[in-house]
């Protein structure tokens, strides 16, 4: 008899502590994961938020050969992704790319659309392959694009350690902020800022400066322009003195200002070249007095 009131007293006890583990369930607060532990935990392609393309719709494409951690997996022709707040690592499964989106460089989801260029590239010398994004994406810290390269691709004579990674601004290829190159495994890579149109390069081997007219009028003005190799490459320009004329360091329009010569200087990777351009009076009736 009195085993079994041990018994009913068991379970009376044990039903009258359930609404508190209950209400210490509902107090306990829900932790947002981390981006390492994300990462860590994280199969090799995050199907729910990456939008694949073609034949890859079905089966999804495959990043675990890649022998890096991934949260987004691309097939080669790439497609679109959702990154968050807790950034992402995303990669194309043939290796060719992969941008490494640290936490905090976005606010706010955005949905990247990650593919490689349908239009030819205007300018020669690429050693990988040329990316388009979209929507151009400011990033609040800098995110990391990686390509990878063959070596039958990098121009005879050219050491390897002089390909860099370059991104359009302003119409032109221009080389990106602290590119670098790693020998062992064929990439090349940078920070952005903010994602571009992007290629690995081979160096400028060659600059000349194309100029209208070698005499110009007060007033007046003229665009020079540079042909380099290999072509479409981002130059800047100066001139001096700066009393006699003034140009366009981006566009190389150059307005005449006073009477004299003045030299133009146009600049891309580690050359130099030069131009000389005179300014004269305007002539005519009523500009001395005379008609």
């Amino acid at each position: 008899m009195a085993h079994r009131r041990n018994r009913w007293l068991l379970f009376c006890l044990s039903i009258s502590l359930l609404p508190t583990a209950c209400n210490r369930a509902q107090r306990s607060p829900m932790r947002e994961p981390s981006l390492e532990a994300t990462l860590e935990g994280a199969p090799p392609a995050a199907a729910s938020e990456t939008v694949a393309t073609g034949d890859e719709a079905a089966e999804g494409p495959d990043c675990s050969a890649l022998g890096r951690r991934v949260t987004h997996c691309l097939g080669p022709a790439g497609g679109s992704v959702r990154i968050g707040p807790l950034g992402a690592v995303v990669a194309t499964s043939d290796g060719l790319l992969t941008l490494e989106v640290p936490a905090a460089a976005l606010r706010s989801p955005v949905t990247v659309r990650i593919a490689p260029t349908t239009a030819p590239p205007w300018t020669e010398g690429f050693v990988s392959h040329v990316y388009d994004f979209s929507p151009d994406v400011d990033f609040a810290i800098p995110a990391r694009l990686t390509l990878a390269y063959r070596n039958a691709d990098v121009p005879e004579g050219v050491p390897e350690v002089k390909l860099s990674l370059y991104t359009v601004e302003n119409g032109a290829w221009t080389r990106a902020r602290e590119s670098a190159i790693d020998r062992r495994k064929h990439e090349v890579s940078a920070p952005l800022d903010r994602l571009r149109t992007a290629g690995a390069l081979a160096p400028m081997t060659s600059l000349s400066i194309l100029s209208p007219a070698g005499t110009l009028k007060v007033g007046d003005s003229q665009v020079f322009q540079a042909v380099t190799v290999p072509e479409g490459r981002a130059v800047s320009w100066a001139v001096a003195p700066r009393t006699i004329a003034v140009i366009d360091s981006h566009t190389g329009r150059l307005t005449a200002l006073a009477p004299g010569r003045a030299r133009v200087v146009a600049s891309g990777a580690s050359l130099l070249r030069a131009a000389e351009v005179e300014v004269v009076l305007p002539t005519g009736p009523g500009v001395d007095g005379t008609r």
